[in-house]
Formats: C-alpha cells, structure tokens, sequence
C-alpha cells in the first residue's frame, strides 16, 4: 500500500522519467513477445505486427497506465483549473459575481449546519438527555405555550410518571448595576430543581435551595460563566456577595 502511494506520487511529481520508464519497459515486453514469434519460426516482419497486435498499441497501453496510476485524473483536473481560472481573469464581473455567490453559499450552509448540530444531531450536555421531556400547555387565544403556576404545582404533586418536574419561565432583562457601568443582561426564572433534574452542578458555589423557591424567599441568582467572566474577571470570591439587580 505505501510502495504504491510512493509511486504515485513518483509518477505525478516525476512524470517524465516514470514515462521514460514505461517506455523502455514496453518496448523490452514487445521486443520479447517478437524474438518469441520468431523463434517459433514467424518472420519478424510478422513477428512484430502480431506482438503489437496481442499488447493492444503502445499508446493504448500507456493511457491505461496513466489511469491506474491517478495521473490522467489529476492531469485533467489541472488543466480544468488553469481554463477555468484563465475565464475568471478575463471576465472580472462575473468573478465578482461567482466569490459572492460562493461566499454567500458557503455561509448560509455553514450556518444552516451548525443550528442543525446544535439542534439534531449533538446531543444535549446533560445528564441522559434522551430521558428530557417538554411539557406544556396551548392557549390559542393567546397563541402561546405556557402552564401556569397553579397547573405546574399540581403536575408536580400528582405526577406519576416522571422522575422529577422543573418549570422555568419568566424570560426577561434585567438591569445589573455597581462594578462598573450599568448593563442589560438576560435572565430567567427556575424552579429550586432545575439543575440537579439536568444533572448539572454549578462550577463554584451551590445551586438553589428548596426554601428559597417560596413566596418571600431569598433572592438568590446563578451566574453564567460568560458572565462571570466578563463583568467579575472570573472573581472566585464572588460566591456568597450581593450583586444589584433592577
């Protein structure tokens, strides 16, 4: 396998001397087959039309050479380039045209790609995340899905079929102010289980408590780590402070 990958690579970097190669190598098969023919008593006039006869025509034999080696292919693949090239130059407004049009191409499939990784074909960073449900409700005359707070508590209360029930809601911005320059950020949220039914730990610090889920209870936020990073310069003394919200 590697001796032929060499010598590929030999016949389309080397090509001269690999069909110098050829060359001789034929002509030493032919010259064998006449001196065979004549031995068994055939003119060499005869000798040699039959010997080329039976090898097919040296230019034949060459083309398939080239074709088992990947030369021809690659041959033709360069000289498509170089035409195709040469128009491009010669007609700049249709190169502009084709890079756009190419570039443009190139994105929205790169985009399209990605949103369907992200979506379908990677799997959620969860803990057995074939295991994760949504459950909702549709109200048409809102046109929206959404299960309010009294229903979610008698899911949870009544539920016998799955292993636990979190609810999230309330997406929104907030204001976050002191440590530098005031900023909106986004914000949701989640019931006191909502973490440990994904299987997910906070990086430093805890995750929220049942009694802090409660009418009146403390208020208590979990910070994202790009936000960590960005507004409190990956402060691992943070946990435990007040930060200003609203």
């Amino acid at each position: 396998m590697v001796s032929d990958l060499l010598y590929r690579l030999r016949a389309l970097f080397r090509r001269n001397s690999v069909e110098a190669e050829l060359d001789e190598e034929l002509r030493a098969h032919l010259e064998h087959q006449v001196e065979k023919y004549v031995q068994s008593g055939m003119s060499r006039e005869e000798a040699e039309r039959l010997a080329k006869v039976k090898l097919g025509g040296l230019e034949q034999v060459r083309e398939e050479c080239r074709d088992s080696w990947g030369v021809r292919l690659i041959t033709e693949l360069i000289q498509d380039l170089r035409y195709g090239l040469g128009q491009l130059r010669r007609n700049p407004g249709f190169t502009a045209v084709a890079v756009i049009t190419l570039a443009l191409g190139i994105g929205v499939n790169t985009a399209i790609f990605s949103v369907v990784s992200a979506v379908l074909l990677r799997r959620l960073p969860y803990a057995d995340p074939d295991r994760l449900v949504w459950v909702t409700e549709f109200w048409p005359r809102l046109s929206n899905t959404l299960v309010p707070s009294p229903e979610y508590l008698n899911w949870r209360d009544q539920n016998q079929v799955f292993q636990t029930m979190a609810a999230y809601g309330g997406f929104g911005e907030f204001n976050l102010s002191g440590n530098g320059e005031p900023e909106r950020i986004d914000g949701i949220g989640v019931t006191w289980n909502f973490f440990p039914m994904l299987g997910v730990c906070p990086a430093l610090g805890r995750g929220f408590m049942q009694e802090e889920d409660q009418p009146g209870g403390s208020p208590v936020v979990i910070l994202s780590h790009s936000l960590w990073q960005r507004r409190f310069r990956s402060d691992p003394n943070l946990v435990g402070k007040t930060i200003t919200l609203d």
